[in-house]
């Protein structure tokens, strides 16, 4: 019974490491389809800012001795949220590229539409145009191309990468080199790794070391009342006896 018993509680705690992981894991994991659906970035942005509120809600609580906190869970607590925050924005910028990188065709389309939006960056206003795409045959390309300026015509011409299967936005053969590539792909690499390695070593539980046992009081129950001993009457010197002075 008692091996069962040990067996469970190490199943039960491999689950919660793993369900921990798992969460910290879902923007950059959505931030990846998007890339790769090329949806809106503002998507993402608010998927970590949410993943973040759930984890200053969940994190575990640390002792408040400093000598009762690992040094692994302060470097987790500062790490954890800082590697979430990279995930999903490496991992947004980096997805499609992989995937255009790995199994992407060069294919020449036309620029069928463009659509402007304005938004307000500190003190100027920024224009982003994103570009819709055909085939030679007319039928649409899946997703879209962005950018600050306005790079390409309506009904130009141009040489992208495309996805054979559909899966996955086009993109220009110049944006799927160099450190466009790497950087990103690096990022979301290694905080990946960080998510992973702080997930399944502190599974989101940190141990408190027991406070000290006071003086008197029995760890599974209430102080012990003091015995008072009596103390003795002290003792006052007696003033000399005067002796009788002899008649005459």
């Amino acid at each position: 019974m008692a091996r069962r018993g040990q067996n469970q509680g190490v199943k039960n705690d491999l689950g919660r490491r793993l369900a921990y992981t798992a969460l910290f894991l879902t923007p950059g994991i959505f931030a990846a389809v998007a890339s790769v659906r090329a949806w809106s970035v503002w998507l993402v942005a608010l998927l970590v800012a949410v993943a973040l509120l759930i984890y200053s809600l969940v994190r575990p609580s640390q002792a408040r001795p400093a000598a009762g906190r690992s040094r692994w869970s302060a470097v987790v607590a500062v790490a954890l949220p800082l590697a979430v925050a990279v995930f999903g924005v490496a991992g947004f910028f980096a997805a499609r590229l992989v995937a255009l990188d790995l199994w992407g065709e060069p294919e020449t389309v036309r620029v069928d539409s463009v659509e402007r939006a304005h938004r307000v960056r500190g003190d100027e206003q920024v224009s982003e145009s994103c570009y819709r795409l055909t085939h030679p045959d007319g039928t649409p390309v899946t997703g879209r191309i962005c950018r600050d300026t306005d790079e390409f015509a309506t009904g130009a011409t141009i040489t992208v990468l495309a996805d054979p299967a559909g899966w996955v936005a086009p993109e220009t053969p110049d944006r799927v080199s160099g450190l466009r590539l790497a950087l990103p792909r690096g990022l979301a690499l290694g905080a990946f790794a960080v998510i992973v390695v702080a997930g399944l070593t502190t599974g989101g539980t940190t141990r408190r070391s027991a406070p000290p046992a006071r003086r008197g009081r029995t760890p599974t129950g209430p102080a012990a009342p003091r015995r008072r001993t009596a103390t003795p009457p002290r003792r006052t010197a007696a003033a000399p006896r005067r002796r009788p002075t002899p008649r005459r």
